[in-house]
């Protein structure tokens, strides 16, 4: 070979390996960014418990946007208060009110959720329950009384505003929930964040967010 070429064959040589060395660097960095963004921006929970069927189920995975800014009623949310971490349903937001009424006769009832949106109370459809609500005992409805008829409800002020900065969250099993009934209005300040997804422990996706979130907090999801 002549000699004069092996400087440019040794010089192309180096230049391909400085090349690849900085490409994986810079794979290696974005990936670093992008894992650290998504702890940022979504969380996996374990969900502990039944209170939230038939949509979630015991032994789950919800993930939550932690990008959460405004509360909306609907939204399934994870709320830390400092005292427990649980999954519930937001019924209704600041500036709403809401009330229950016991409809129907001794053998054939349900208490029904009335919400006041700023246009009078309005009887609420509710798909989403497991079924219709019957608990009405009074460790339940500690912060929230049952009204025996709407004029009842209305006229005897068994209902609760709720303040500013504050949500009311109830458990899609109703039967089966400790939730806003019990606690009252909580702050959206305890909100960890919204559910965007949830799958069970077969699915592809528990494994991976098992792998980057390693010791994830679980959501106590039980009734009492």
């Amino acid at each position: 070979m002549n000699d004069e070429l092996r400087p440019l064959l040794g010089g192309e040589s180096e230049s391909y390996s400085d090349r690849l060395f900085s490409v994986i660097m810079n794979v290696v960095i974005v990936v670093l960014a992008l894992v650290i963004l998504m702890h940022v921006v979504v969380e996996p929970v374990g969900i502990i418990g039944t209170s939230m069927e038939n949509g979630i189920h015991d032994g789950d995975t919800v993930v939550l946007g932690k990008l959460y800014f405004s509360p909306k009623r609907g939204d399934v949310v994870v709320i830390d208060d400092g005292e427990r971490r649980i999954i519930k349903r937001v019924i209704a937001i600041s500036g709403d009110k809401i009330g229950f009424v016991r409809e129907g006769g001794d053998d054939n009832y349900e208490i029904a959720l009335y919400l006041d949106k700023g246009y009078g109370f309005v009887k609420q459809n509710e798909p989403y329950i497991k079924e219709k609500m019957t608990n009405d005992s009074d460790s339940v409805f500690s912060a929230i009384k049952v009204a025996d008829s709407f004029e009842d409800m209305v006229s005897g002020g068994k209902y609760v505003a709720v303040d500013s900065g504050k949500i009311v969250a109830l458990g899609d099993n109703r039967n089966d929930s400790s939730d806003s009934r019990r606690y009252g209005a909580f702050a959206f300040s305890d909100v960890v964040g919204k559910e965007i997804g949830a799958f069970d422990d077969k699915s592809f996706w528990k494994g991976f967010f098992d792998f980057f979130y390693r010791g994830a907090s679980p959501a106590n999801n039980k009734g009492a």
